[in-house]
């Protein structure tokens, strides 16, 4: 094949997967819908399963915290983790954060002249390359 015909290809499948996702994103929508009305009629009847020939519906309830809201409040839950000894274990960076971070760093240290800038505690970056399809 040649680079044309690859490229035709490859924008294809992406079209293809792009159709797949919408699809999958509208039927996730309608599940959660007829869900919300099973769990309606679950709680109505004062029922938490059903067995049912297909599947088995079962109620449950999970509970969320949110992240601390102030620094304050950030401050206080660090220190009952290290109170705990589990801060290490339960605190940790989002990786594109930790990326979009790590770049205005390595950016502001090269408009310093500071070109053997290195970050302790983390690795050299690795860099990757990729192609991208833009419409035309």
């Amino acid at each position: 094949m040649n680079l044309t015909e690859l490229v035709e290809r490859g924008y294809g499948i992406k079209k293809e997967i792009e159709a797949a996702e919408k699809h999958s994103k509208d039927l996730g929508e309608k599940l959660q819908s007829v869900q919300n009305q099973i769990m309606e009629v679950m709680k109505t009847q004062n029922i938490s399963s059903m067995k049912h020939s297909a599947c088995t519906v079962i109620l449950n309830t999970r509970f969320s915290v949110k992240n601390p809201a102030t620094p304050e409040d950030k401050q206080e839950f660090y220190n009952y983790l290290k109170d705990k000894k589990i801060f290490e274990e339960m605190v940790s960076v989002n990786s594109a954060r930790l990326n979009a971070w790590y770049k205005d760093e390595i950016e502001a240290a090269k408009i310093a002249g500071d070109f053997d800038f290195r970050i302790p505690g983390l690795s050299e970056p690795t860099a990757f390359e990729y192609v991208t399809f833009r419409k035309a």
